[in-house]
């Protein structure tokens, strides 16, 4: 694993810390297989420390927005424990808060369809009823 490649370690300082490293980008997450292995691995640490660890991102730990998202997928948030930069904090801040726009509602085409039918369906059974009518009146 060369020192970029984005991974997790527990500290061997104190076993309730997980230290963030490599390069939490697009660069590197979007090689083959490495979002599954980093957000597995990320995954594993989390459940280790449970809700009481804490988490620092290494000082050279390049972070963007698709990295950012790769921590709070698993994270859920922010951590209330978190060591970072004041850059990672910004970058994993605005992830964190965005909040995308709402899509409008698509039309219930089946409804619509449906009721259209109905009423077609409605009109045409009148309008044989007075073309029958008609002809009974001519015969």
């Amino acid at each position: 694993m060369s020192s970029n490649t984005p991974h997790i370690e527990i500290s061997a300082s104190s076993p309730t810390v997980g230290v963030v490293l490599g390069d939490w980008n697009a660069a590197q997450l979007t090689q083959p297989g490495q979002w599954q292995q980093a957000t597995q691995a990320l995954s594993q640490a989390a459940n280790k420390l449970g809700s009481a660890g804490s988490w620092q991102l290494a000082a050279d730990c390049q972070l963007d927005h698709l990295g950012a998202q790769a921590l709070l997928t698993v994270w859920g948030k922010v951590p209330s424990q978190l060591s970072l930069s004041d850059q990672q904090n910004a970058v994993l801040r605005r992830v964190a808060d965005f909040k995308p726009p709402e899509l409008p509602k698509p039309p219930p085409f089946l409804r619509q369809f449906s009721e259209r039918f109905t009423k077609r369906m409605r009109t045409i059974r009148a309008e044989a009823g007075d073309g029958i009518a008609l002809l009974g009146q001519l015969m």
